[in-house]
């Protein structure tokens, strides 16, 4: 596992580095140094602990090559590269017994803050017979440069010594603990904020390989840093301390805006432990893309009970392709997939077998500077097959599209009638399609949809059944071309889920549609209904347990069928965004099919 030379991330460049437990490699670039604070001594020959004082902190054993520390009985912080993102219930987590055992327990789901290198993790239910211990640690409220002045205290079980010949590490396993004063923040544009923690002019490691993950402790007990990665002790094959290889400078702690300063993900990382979600597995990002854009998630992908989640926003790309999606998220057939873009602007992402993703923005053509200045993920989601799915007749000339899509079809998961497929046709009736009973909405429902090159469409779908395909500004040649109905869905009761009161004078059931109701729906908070005639932006706010680690922008329906977005906060407000697009909503905004992943 990599080293201690800093604590939290800013970015999700740590998923690439070396895996627990290895002692090869390069570890960081020079580059990567510039800003970084000496220390002088580290962990390796630092304080060992005890198994009460292990039990009394809560520090856990992370798939015995990481180390953690529990929030609560039953959630650990560690770093978001100890996770294994594929399969987080074959993770094991330890605790020390008195008895000189260990007590395992496996992972539930984890979910990664923001986009950075920190990670929470459920646990499944302990043994019978355990000695679980009881402990909870407070994430800290103070702002990054409150910690000027203060000592940290950090733990972990990485690895003991350095080698003789000063080419790296060794020893692994042993719990120890290191107490530093925070003499000055460096600003960092690579990692954040670091802290310097002493004035001699020689480095050691704080932190060495098996250490990602350890916990550091302010004088109160509250959470302030996660160790990440980085590692000096082997960097060019240098391991001994004050070693030119590894610059001139060695990191005790970053201790960045995500935890300390930035509200959103200090809240998270408490308010997380109140929700019921899923494991969105980090995407790898390619072609100059970066994650987490303008405060949105870290990239990620879900599948549950055989529907894909993306969720996220990204932006800086510099070529049409973001990322490629796992094989275990891959659809089987090519899908194509509307999402919002720069403000007003809109796109879609097309989705090959071979989980190549790329991205279109309005009007067709390549690759564009509205997706590369921002692209939601929020509210993206397909069938990843047909399987348990009800095949559609169109009818009045609309047949299947030739673009390698699938057949229409309509399958329901959990309630929620989910749409596959695409059509076009060569007429102008816009009725392509009747839902056969038992798909039927129990009210009006009015879903967006991507029509030929990106542009704006919508499911105009009645309590009977039928279904008719209605385009922004009456540009029906975009309808005719192209349908896309992936990612179209509804819940088949409009008394799904919770009410709130809405704010600012909007009021829900625009012609008919129901209440504006919200769910967790396995992870994934879904809404329904529809309101209009507010006064400014801000339409609700949503409940503790339903806000997102982070902002999500959703694409909806509005007035006539034009585009709209709303802005989900981690503070639970939803709002029109941007300005803009609010005299749309005033006369009609739809939440039907909006959706986003906690």
């Amino acid at each position: 596992m990599t080293s201690g030379r800093a604590f939290v991330l800013s970015s999700l460049a740590a998923l690439s580095w070396l895996g627990c437990g290895s002692v090869e490699g390069t570890g960081d670039s020079a580059e990567s140094n510039e800003g970084v604070a000496r220390t002088e001594s580290e962990i390796i020959g630092g304080s060992t602990i005890t198994v009460a004082t292990r039990r009394s902190l809560g520090l856990i054993d992370v798939n015995s090559s990481c180390s953690g520390g529990l929030v609560n009985n039953d959630w650990v912080a560690t770093a978001s590269h100890c996770i294994n993102w594929g399969n987080v219930p074959a993770m094991t987590f330890r605790a020390p017994r008195t008895d000189g055992g260990t007590d395992p327990r496996s992972g539930s789901y984890a979910v990664q803050v923001g986009a950075t290198d920190i990670a929470l993790v459920r646990l499944g239910a302990p043994q019978v017979g355990h000695m679980w211990p009881s402990v909870s640690h407070a994430v800290t409220t103070s702002a990054a440069s409150s910690f000027v002045g203060q000592n940290i205290t950090c733990y972990g079980q990485g690895h003991t010594q350095y080698d003789a010949d000063g080419a790296g590490v060794n020893g692994f396993g042993t719990w120890k603990t290191l107490t530093k004063n925070v003499l000055e923040l460096i600003p960092n544009a690579t990692y954040g904020e670091k802290y310097r923690t002493t004035a001699a002019a020689g480095g050691q490691q704080v932190l060495s390989w098996g250490d990602s993950g350890s916990n550091c402790y302010n004088s109160s007990g509250q959470l302030v840093a996660v160790h990440s990665g980085g590692n000096c002790s082997n960097w060019q094959g240098m391991g001994q301390p004050g070693d030119t290889g590894c610059q001139q400078f060695n990191v005790i702690a970053q201790l960045d805006n995500f935890i300390s300063a930035t509200a959103s993900h200090r809240s998270y990382m408490t308010e997380a432990l109140s929700r019921s979600g899923t494991t969105f597995e980090p995407l790898s990002l390619i072609n100059a893309w970066q994650p987490g854009a303008y405060g949105a998630n870290g990239a990620g992908a879900a599948k549950v009970n055989g529907i894909v989640t993306l969720r996220g926003g990204i932006s800086g790309g510099t070529a049409q392709k973001p990322f490629t999606l796992p094989a275990a998220y891959r659809p089987d057939a090519r899908v194509y997939v509307p999402t919002s873009t720069t403000n007003d602007s809109i796109g879609r992402l097309v989705i090959e077998t071979n989980g190549d993703v790329n991205i279109e923005c309005e009007g067709g053509g390549g690759f564009c500077q509205n997706s590369s200045f921002f692209t939601s993920l929020d509210g993206v989601s397909f069938a990843q097959n047909t399987t348990g799915a009800t095949s559609l007749t169109p009818l009045n000339g609309w047949a299947t599209a030739p673009y390698g899509n699938r057949a229409p079809a309509v399958r329901i998961v959990n309630t929620q009638v989910h749409f596959i497929g695409a059509i076009s046709t060569s007429g102008t009736n816009t009725t392509a399609f009747q839902l056969p009973p038992g798909f039927r909405p129990s009210a009006p429902v009015w879903v967006p949809v991507g029509l030929c090159n990106s542009a704006k469409g919508r499911l105009n779908i009645g309590t009977d059944g039928n279904v008719s395909i209605q385009v922004e500004n009456g540009v029906w040649s975009a309808a005719q071309c192209f349908v896309s109905l992936e990612g179209a869905s509804f819940p088949l009761s409009s008394t799904t889920g919770t009410t709130v009161a809405l704010t600012n004078g909007w009021v829900s059931s625009a012609f008919g549609s129901g209440h504006v109701r919200f769910w967790n729906d396995n992870g994934v908070v879904r809404f329904k209904g529809a309101a209009s005639g507010g006064t400014a932006a801000k339409i609700l706010t949503l409940p503790v347990a339903f806000r997102p680690a982070t902002t999500a922008w959703i694409w909806v329906d509005t007035f006539q069928g034009k585009r709209g977005r709303i802005m989900v906060q981690p503070d639970g407000s939803v709002s029109v965004d941007p300005p803009s697009l609010l005299s749309n909503a005033q006369g009609f905004i739809s939440f039907d099919g909006a959706e986003f992943g906690i």
